[in-house]
Parts: structure tokens; C-alpha cells; sequence
């Protein structure tokens, strides 16, 4: 997405343009999901053993706060399932405040911020899945973060969140500015209702397939192409 907006800018097609990705500089893994729930469940305070949803970002307006919690509170009229969310990141400005104090599940509506990096890393590998429903990125890191921790992602079908999860993840479309949020969130519930009742088995290939996906991001990968690229073009005559 980046190389065509600055194709786009530009005005023309560069002589030499290539795509590399960028490599994650934090290590993340899969940890034995009941055994992260309990200590999690120990460090916040918060029963986490069920389970839960899981977003990590800040209150910028394309990250789509908003969105989360029109999606959760679909979620728990439609199916009843009593999970909770858990917002890692930035703490809630004041619009986010009053639409979870509104919400008839903000008992179960958790928001941790200034969380250590270990903190956040036990937060991906116990999640159920991570609700990552942005409206536009730069690169969304964290779906690669998820993925590679063991956990499911549901996030945006536009690029670059598609560039990043690929076929390793779920997508609903993007939120409406203003008409049909109402239907956009139930039909997005729906896709979040299908992720949680996964079969095990079912579970296990998508974890596969995100684990393989970001193989793409790795630190190696990223030199060798840099260094190839590089070569490139001090080739050109």
C-alpha cells in the first residue's frame, strides 16, 4: 500500500521499486494458553481464564476504538457469551470513556495501559483472538504480533491490514462513516461468534497459518533483500 500511494504521489512509476517488508524488532511466541490466562488473571486482577478479546492501540481515529465496542456489544446481545475485552494501549480519551460507561457489558470492558512489554506479550499468546478492526495503517503491527504469538486475528479486509494478515487471517469489511453501523457490527459479530467456536483442530490450522505467515517479517529476511536490492542499484549504468 505504501509503494503505491508514493507511486501515486510521485506521479510516475520509479525505475527501481520494490516492496520490503519491514522485520519485527521484538520476540514473540506461542506460551501454553491456560497457564498465560492464570498469570494474567494474577497480574490484572481481571478473570481471564475463560478467555477473552483483545485489542492493542492507541485512540488514534483510524485505529477504531469505537468499532470494538459496537462489535462487542453485538456479540454479547446476539450469543450471550460472557467474555471479556481487554484494550491494551493508550488510556481511553474521554469519547471512548462514555461509550464503554454506556455499554450494558462495561463491567467486563477492561482497558490496561503502560503495560511492559512482557505484559502485552502474555496478552497476545492467552487472547481467544485478536479484534483488530482498523480503518486504515501504516503497517499494523500488531496483527503480525498476534499471529506469531499463537493467536487468531479478525481485522480489516483493506490493505495493508491484508497485506499483513493474508490468508492467516479473519476480515470484515471496514466500519461505514455513517449509515448501517448498526448492521455492520452485527454482521461483524458474527465473524468473531465463528473465530471463538472454532473447533480445536480448526484452531490449529489458523495458528499454523499465522505462525507461517510471519515468517515473511523476519530480521534475515529483510537484510538479504535490502542487501539484494541495494546491489540493484548501484548496478544500474
Amino acid at each position: 500500500k505504501t509503494q503505491t500511494d508514493l507511486h501515486r504521489l510521485l506521479g510516475f512509476t520509479p525505475k527501481i521499486s520494490q516492496v520490503v517488508y519491514n522485520a519485527m524488532n521484538r520476540s514473540f511466541s506461542q506460551q501454553p494458553i491456560a497457564d498465560t490466562r492464570i498469570l494474567l488473571t494474577e497480574l490484572t486482577g481481571i478473570s481471564l481464564t475463560v478467555g477473552y478479546l483483545l485489542h492493542v492501540g492507541g485512540n488514534q481515529w483510524y485505529k477504531n476504538r469505537t468499532g470494538i465496542i459496537e462489535i462487542y456489544d453485538q456479540l454479547r446481545l446476539r450469543f450471550k457469551l460472557e467474555i471479556p475485552l481487554l484494550l491494551i494501549g493508550t488510556a481511553p480519551d474521554e469519547k471512548l470513556k462514555n461509550l464503554i460507561s454506556a455499554s450494558p457489558f462495561h463491567k467486563d470492558i477492561h482497558c490496561l495501559s503502560n503495560c511492559k512489554d512482557e505484559m502485552v506479550k502474555n496478552a497476545y499468546a492467552g487472547a481467544s483472538l485478536l479484534l483488530y478492526p482498523s480503518l486504515d495503517e501504516g503497517f499494523g503491527w500488531p496483527i503480525a504480533e498476534a499471529m506469531a504469538s499463537g493467536c487468531p486475528v479478525i481485522t480489516t479486509n483493506q490493505p495493508p491490514m491484508t497485506e499483513v494478515g493474508e490468508k492467516a487471517a479473519f476480515y470484515i469489511p471496514k466500519r461505514p462513516t455513517k449509515n448501517n453501523v448498526e448492521k455492520w457490527a452485527f454482521e461483524a459479530s458474527s465473524v468473531v461468534y465463528k473465530v471463538l467456536t472454532l473447533t480445536p483442530e480448526n484452531r490449529n490450522k489458523i495458528v499454523s497459518l499465522g505462525l507461517k505467515n510471519v515468517e515473511r517479517f523476519e530480521q534475515e529476511k529483510m537484510i538479504v533483500q535490502l542487501d539484494n536490492l541495494y546491489k540493484q542499484i548501484i548496478s544500474q549504468p
